[in-house]
């Protein structure tokens, strides 16, 4: 069989594998927060190495194999499981923010689309994860809160970006924000570069989502909510 691609040189090879040695040891990344459950709870990671070489000692039994041909994997049925957990995780981390802050925010989902487009005239479907107002209820900023962890599924949802600018520069110019999370966005060229152009820079991660408060609008909307006792 010919050979394609390029062969790593020594350093990269030991990266690559000191890289798969951490995740299997489950100490490249830290415990995921709440009741959320590691990829690696699958069984052919659960015990790191012990399982991966359990497997190839005794190989798949029969009904495990069954098992995951039929619903995909268990990868696959942990992705499905937690796919709204980890979508919301970035967006909870913007409502704390706005919370703790007295920021006057609507946080969107399928029982308010219908009063978003009502109440700030905001037409794009689905509505931006959030809509920002001031103390006169009028539309400050929209924000976009995106997750991806692989450069094709981020340059999908980088499309996303160029409805809601258009959706901006419709309603006058209302500031458009992203929140994005995942290495998927480490691609710039077709993933975070245009989201960067789209939101006019106004781009952030959960890492530095703090600085988002130095930025117009919010220094002018920030504690008109009062704190809730």
């Amino acid at each position: 069989m010919e050979r394609t691609g390029s062969t790593p040189t020594t350093n990269q090879a030991r990266i690559i594998a000191e890289t798969i040695d951490r995740v299997m040891a489950r100490t490249l990344f830290g415990d995921p927060p709440g009741d959320l459950r590691s990829k690696q709870d699958k069984p052919d990671t659960a015990d790191g190495w012990k399982s991966v070489q359990r497997f190839a000692e005794s190989g798949v039994p029969l009904a495990m194999f069954l098992h995951q041909r039929h619903y995909g994997g268990a990868f696959r049925q942990l992705l499905d499981a937690t796919s709204e957990k980890r979508g919301n995780l970035i967006e909870d981390v913007v409502e704390s923010l706005f919370v703790e802050h007295g920021i006057p925010y609507i946080r969107t989902g399928s029982h308010n689309q219908g009063d978003i487009e009502a109440r700030f005239e905001v037409a794009v479907r689905p509505a931006p994860d959030f809509v920002v107002f001031d103390g006169a209820d009028r539309l400050q900023a929209m924000l976009e809160c995106k997750g991806a962890n692989d450069g094709g599924t981020a340059r999908d949802k980088a499309l996303r970006f160029v409805a809601l600018r258009d959706e901006s520069i419709r309603l006058g110019g209302i500031p458009l924000v992203a929140v994005l999370g995942g290495l998927g966005w480490l691609r710039v060229n077709d993933t975070l570069g245009p989201v960067v152009r789209d939101c006019d820079g106004r781009v952030f991660s959960v890492s530095n989502i703090a600085e988002m408060l130095d930025v117009a609008p919010f220094p002018s909307i920030v504690g008109l909510v009062p704190p809730t006792i």
